[in-house]
Formats: structure tokens, C-alpha cells, sequence
């Protein structure tokens, strides 16, 4: 049986509609997909002046999209694609004819290009007509005709402890070879949205994910048991009176070995007390 196709252009622009704040730090004021003017954009956002309310403001991390202006359009290119001159220059004229069609004015200086790929198009990033920059292993900027532009590489972000915020394009992980390993990663971690990401996971690999899903849990399992083992401890010690004797070694304890050896010392003393 053929594989069902992974929807990626909606599942990125589900990402976008939802956790853009949080991503980019900035006030959303005006969200679309599919933008037709004259030329079809995969996304549009435009951002607004002050404070970020909820959870976007109160999330720290790495956040992608932090350099967007007031008016931003974004394309993306899925696991399976590539971006090659011809392209990037098709994608940069869409954005040109964007700034000068969209509104009254135009909207020279106040627009961004945003490209987010998979694979790192080296020839493009390497072709002195852009002077393209580094600024950061998975991000770069060039300015093409005074446009701004950004590309991202979701490859490019693996094992990067970004919060949040980069945690909703880390979760684009098409490959099978490095899903268990970046989606288990994401799941470990202590992320508000990890419920959402949970989802967008099953979106992705629904059989990827439950086999990732299970391996958290039986991992997961041993870490549950010695929580169980140090708070019946910590009630045996206050009921017997020995908690100032042993309480801090517990509540120190780090490792499985440490909290056997201390196990050993109480009942030792246990054993003294009962002779």
C-alpha cells in the first residue's frame, strides 16, 4: 500500500496561524494562507505594536522568526523538495510584486521574505548575486533588491535547545532516521505546548510517533518508581523521627546507586535501634 501523503503545507501553516506570537516575539494582527496577489504565497502575517499577551509572553527560548516587520510572507519547501535559483528568484519577484500591489503604498522597507526548507541549498547559499549571511547555522540573510530575506533550514535546528518557540519547526522532522531521536527530544523536554506538538507528530507519523510514545513511557518508568521510593521514605523518616539524621541525604539524592546506599544506611539504623 502507498503511503498516505503528509500535508505539510497545512501543517506548517496550522503551526504559523497558532504559535506565530510565539515564534517571532511579535503582535499578530492579521494572518492568511494561500495569499493571491497576482502570485499565490503559501502565508502572510502582519505584525503590530505592543506587549505580547498569554502564554507567548511569558515562553523564553530561541524564537525563529524574531526579525519580522510589520508586513511578512512566507514559503515552504517540504522534505522531498529542493530550492534552487530559479525558484528562490520566483519566490523573491512574488514578494516584490506582494510590496508594491498589496496596498496603497508601497510597502518598501516594511516587508520580509521568509523561506523555511528542510535541505540546505548550498549553491544558492554560495552564489555571490545574493551575498547571503550567516546568522545562525540554520538561518540566513540576504537583501535582494532591498527586500529582506530569510532563509531557515528545519534540519539545521536538531539537538538545539531552543524552548518553545523553535520547538514548532523542530517538529517538522520528515526524515524516519531522525524522528525517534528529534521527536523524543522534544517530548523530554519541559515545553508548555508539548500537547500540541504531540499533535502535530501524529499528523506527521501516527505510527512514528506511538512507537516514540512508548519508548518515552518505558523509559519513563523507572524515574516514576524511585519518585514513589523517595516520598514513601521521606514519610517513614518523618513518622520515626529520623528525619534530621537522613532527610537531607534524601532529598540530595541524584542517582538510583545513591538512593540504594542511602536505603542500606537507614536500615542499618533501623536494625540498631530495634537491638
Amino acid at each position: 500500500m502507498t503511503p498516505k501523503p503528509i500535508p505539510w503545507h497545512p501543517i506548517v501553516q496550522e503551526i504559523f496561524d497558532d504559535h506565530m506570537e510565539l515564534m517571532s516575539g511579535k503582535r499578530i494582527l492579521e494572518r492568511d494562507r494561500e495569499v493571491y496577489t497576482h502570485f499565490q504565497i503559501d502565508y502572510f502575517c502582519r505584525t503590530g505594536r505592543g506587549k505580547l499577551r498569554g502564554k507567548a509572553a511569558q515562553i523564553k527560548g530561541i524564537r525563529p522568526f524574531d526579525h519580522l516587520l510589520e508586513y511578512n510572507v512566507f514559503e515552504y519547501k517540504s522534505i522531498n523538495q529542493t530550492l534552487n535559483d530559479q525558484t528562490f528568484r520566483e519566490y523573491v519577484a512574488r514578494a516584490l510584486m506582494f510590496e508594491s500591489r498589496h496596498a496603497k503604498r508601497s510597502l518598501r522597507g516594511k516587508l520580509t521574505l521568509n523561506i523555511l526548507l528542510t535541505r540546505m541549498p548550498t549553491a544558492l547559499l554560495k552564489d555571490p548575486t545574493y551575498g547571503f549571511q550567516p546568522l545562525t547555522p540554520w538561518k540566513f540573510y540576504c537583501s535582494c533588491m532591498g527586500l529582506p530575506v530569510y532563509i531557515l533550514i528545519q534540519r539545521k535546528m536538531r539537538g538545539i535547545d531552543g524552548g518553545d518557540p523553535l520547538a514548532f519547526l523542530q517538529v517538522l522532522e520528515g526524515d524516519p532516521t531522525y524522528q525517534k531521536k528529534v521527536w523524543g527530544d522534544l517530548i523530554g523536554q519541559d515545553l508548555t505546548g508539548v500537547e500540541a506538538l504531540k499533535n502535530i507528530m501524529m499528523k506527521i507519523g501516527r505510527e512514528a510517533y506511538m512507537t516514540i510514545a512508548d519508548l518515552i513511557i518505558e523509559e519513563a518508568k523507572p524515574k516514576i518508581a524511585a519518585e514513589a521510593e523517595v516520598k514513601l521514605l521521606s514519610l517513614l523518616l518523618k513518622d520515626s523521627g529520623m528525619w534530621s539524621e537522613f532527610g537531607p541525604a534524601l532529598q540530595a539524592v541524584r542517582t538510583p546507586d545513591e538512593l540504594d546506599q542511602l536505603k542500606i544506611r537507614i536500615s542499618a539504623r533501623i536494625s540498631a535501634l530495634a537491638t
